[in-house]
């Protein structure tokens, strides 16, 4: 469930739970992680000002996988954003 905090007109937080999927294409995962943004209205337009997302201390790990495995597909995603 989402939740929004206000802070005074021009601000508010709005955090909640959401589950992703981890892992190579034939072993994915679901991993249980919370949220949160902070929104402020700059010169009228409302921005996202802070955002965090982390998995949810305490579930189940996904599997671990190194540095060395993890670099081709971190070089494929940084060209393709880039």
């Amino acid at each position: 469930a989402d939740n929004v905090q206000a802070y005074g007109d021009d601000a508010y937080l709005r955090s909640g739970m959401y589950t992703f999927m981890t892992g190579p294409a034939d072993e994915r995962a679901p991993v249980n992680a919370r949220f949160s943004y902070m929104w402020r209205k700059i010169d009228g337009a409302w921005k996202i000002v802070h955002h965090h997302s982390s998995a949810v201390p305490g579930g189940d790990a996904p599997k671990t996988t190194s540095n060395e495995e993890m670099y081709p597909k971190a070089q494929e995603n940084f060209k393709r954003w880039n």
